[in-house]
């Protein structure tokens, strides 16, 4: 059986595989900068990463490491697998904590201020704003990650791992642009993101987090046509693949989204 490689959002680790391909990346001034800073070290932490993958290997019967990638959106750095800075937010993370004393500590990284273009920069290790996805895709984006993108995903899937996501995707909301079409075997992640499932739906307006969701609670006083008006509530909202195809989960044909619908 191949090794599966389950993946919460991208696979950072899969650049192990790739190696091979650095010959051919046209590097920015600053990594030259970089690079005659620290590439001593560079090669020597190479040399040791080399020697851990070799270790798993003979460990794992000669077949690749499995990769779990976990990705949170909105922790700070430090606040989860470092108990020195955890317990000023009051928890603590021991499970966590072994998993860094027991593999490795990547202490630098590199993201952007929103999801979007950080997920797709770990997700081709390209700057967001070659892809053309500088901006968070919230809602009705109608753009997204290109197909013609090479994703770490399907680099792991020419090196025979089986991928999975699921999970908050938010790489855009045209088809070409979803992880099943992205190099992931598996997938199930919600279309549009979380602002709908948290904020625009009747539930939130009623608790006045939100307007302009129920057209019924809102005055058409100067409304002449709400044909290009979307309802946020009868979206499509999670899907997932099933023999090749996506189909919506949770919810029926018609039904609108609610806070009930969470917990279920």
């Amino acid at each position: 059986m191949k090794h599966v490689c389950l993946l919460s959002a991208v696979l950072a680790l899969g650049m192990w595989s790739v190696s091979g391909q650095a010959k051919d990346i046209v590097h920015d001034a600053e990594y030259y900068i970089l690079e005659a800073q620290n590439g001593e070290r560079w090669v020597s932490d190479d040399q040791e990463i080399a020697q851990i993958l070799e270790s798993t290997r003979s460990r794992n019967g000669g077949n690749p490491p499995n990769i779990v990638y976990i990705l949170l959106d909105d922790v700070g750095f430090g606040e989860i697998g470092t108990p020195g800075l955890a317990v000023s937010r009051g928890y603590s993370t021991p499970h966590i904590d072994r998993i860094a004393r027991e593999g490795m500590s990547l202490d630098r990284m590199y993201t952007e201020p929103t999801c979007t273009p950080t997920r797709v920069a770990f997700m081709t290790g390209r700057h967001p704003v070659r892809t053309g996805t500088t901006e968070a895709k919230v809602t009705l984006a109608g753009d997204g990650l290109a197909g013609r993108e090479v994703t770490l995903a399907e680099v792991l899937s020419e090196a025979g791992y089986n991928t999975s996501h699921v999970g908050k995707w938010h790489l855009g909301d045209i088809a070409e642009a979803f992880p099943n079409n992205q190099g992931f075997d598996h997938s199930e992640f919600p279309v549009h993101q979380q602002a709908q499932l948290a904020i625009i739906h009747v539930d939130a307006e009623n608790a006045d987090v939100t307007r302009g969701v129920d057209f019924e609670k809102q005055l058409q006083t100067f409304t002449l046509d709400r044909n290009f008006v979307p309802d946020p509530s009868k979206m499509v909202t999670g899907v997932e693949v099933r023999d090749g195809k996506l189909v919506e989960v949770d919810l029926e044909p018609g039904e609108k989204w609610t806070q009930k619908n969470t917990v279920k």
